[in-house]
């Protein structure tokens, strides 16, 4: 009897070496050498030295929310797990009667690190979680090194085993309590810093295919290092990813520039598709990067066969798709900038995992009066302040137990709205302003 193909032993081999094949060419395809490979580990692991989970912009909050809630399958804001005062977020938008954040393109790349991350935090505690994947990272790291010519593979292993088995010890015990909740803002992160690395390991190719590969290994370590885009790595702003799919986008152009054939039209294609889905994290970015991108083609030479030309008009219309629907599923309208939707009702939290409440007021607009100059400055002066005292009131009830149990808050601005919330206890506290501002 003959055996089935693929089954027993030899099958088994078989497909663990396809396997293996496979993995080789799309690393290569990817980082392209092993050098490649080494440079984004190192540079990873170095950003992550200087790691801290927190805030550091206020525009993070609105964007950590909204990361929350395409985690839970929506494009709307209903849960304000982040936040740093009582008021509106900024960069949130209101479109029929829902609250809606901004970048999502970057958001949808952070989402995956997202679902990892609360994955496997359900098996392993949260705390030792972030050292547990640096020291990952960092094997992987020594493994890489090791083939390198440079240096010799078994005292490289050894010297840098102990090296990383000895730093995860020591994060360990100083490691502190990494609060479930914030899971969403490690991936947010933890997304941003792998877009830094990135962005050299695509300045390292591009050096390299246009000089060699010691002036790319040197541009890429000067870029992460000794740039701005090292101390961008954690802090999740939109300007890492979309320098590093820019760079992308250089490379790829320039791939096409030094290749014939099936090859610099897969390359011409994929420069246009980087630029196309810049749109989808910043509409207008993309717009530009489109355009120029397509002037430089055009000047350059770049082909004008109709086959090619249309191939590459679709390429960007797909490359267009997300952020167009996107736009569309918010406001009913493909092309309208997320920029252009109406100011958003205030926000408020509650408390952690609160609801977001935002509802019209029913008082109307307080009229301003005219503060008339009376008297002495002193007595105008006095004047004055009691005109502007009835314009800012505020009253506020205690419980016997000093705790707050309702709390509301309106301001006048072109569409009164107020905020309230409610916790444990039996007060309840208001405030009203007619200027705009908190009270």
């Amino acid at each position: 009897m003959t055996g089935v193909p693929g089954a027993g032993p030899a099958g088994g081999r078989l497909s663990t070496d396809r396997l293996r094949s496979l993995l080789r060419r799309g690393g290569r395809w990817v980082f392209g050498d092993r050098y490649g490979l080494a440079l984004w580990l190192g540079l990873a692991l170095a950003f992550g030295l200087t790691w801290r989970v927190g805030f550091f912009i206020q525009d993070t909050y609105t964007t950590a929310n909204t990361l929350v809630a395409l985690s839970n399958g929506q494009l709307h804001v209903t849960e304000v797990r982040y936040s740093l005062s009582l008021g509106p977020l900024p960069g949130m938008h209101e479109v029929g009667g829902r609250l809606y954040g901004r970048n999502y393109g970057q958001l949808a790349l952070a989402l995956p690190f997202v679902w990892g991350l609360e994955a496997i935090a359900g098996v392993v505690d949260p705390g030792v979680l972030l050292p547990g994947l640096w020291a990952l990272g960092g094997l992987a790291f020594v493994r890489t090194i090791a083939g390198l010519e440079w240096f010799d593979r078994d005292r490289t292993l050894t010297v840098g085993s102990v090296a990383v088995a000895a730093l995860f010890v020591a994060s360990l015990r100083a490691a502190t309590d990494l609060d479930p909740t914030r899971l969403a803002l490690v991936g947010y992160q933890l997304s941003t810093l792998l877009a830094a690395a990135t962005l050299c390991l695509l300045l390292y190719r591009l050096v390299s295919l246009v000089h060699d590969r010691r002036a790319g290994l040197a541009a890429a370590l000067v870029t992460g290092l000794a740039t701005p885009v090292g101390f961008w790595a954690t802090i999740p702003k939109r300007h890492t990813l979309v320098a590093a799919m820019t760079v992308g986008v250089v490379y790829a152009f320039a791939v096409s520039c030094h290749s014939e054939g099936r090859t610099a039209l897969r390359a011409r294609t994929g420069a246009y598709a980087l630029a196309g889905l810049v749109t989808w994290t910043h509409a207008f970015e993309g717009f530009f990067l489109v355009v120029v991108l397509t002037g430089v083609d055009l000047l350059t030479g770049g082909s004008r066969r109709p086959r090619h030309l249309l191939l590459v008009g679709l390429v960007v219309l797909l490359a267009l798709t997300p952020m167009l629907a996107t736009n569309y599923a918010i406001s009913g309208n493909p092309v309208e900038p997320r920029g252009c939707y109406r100011t958003p009702r205030p926000l408020t939290r509650a408390g952690r995992g609160r609801r977001a409440v935002a509802r019209p007021t029913a008082e109307p607009r307080p009229r301003r009066h005219r503060v008339r100059a009376v008297g002495s400055p002193a007595r105008r002066s006095r004047h004055v302040r009691s005109v502007q005292w009835r314009h800012w009131s505020a009253s506020s009830t205690s419980s016997p137990g000093g705790r707050s149990s309702t709390g509301s808050a309106s301001w006048a601005s072109p569409t009164d709205w107020s905020i309230s919330s409610s916790g444990a206890g039996g007060s309840t506290a208001s405030a009203t302003t007619s200027t705009g501002t908190r009270s």
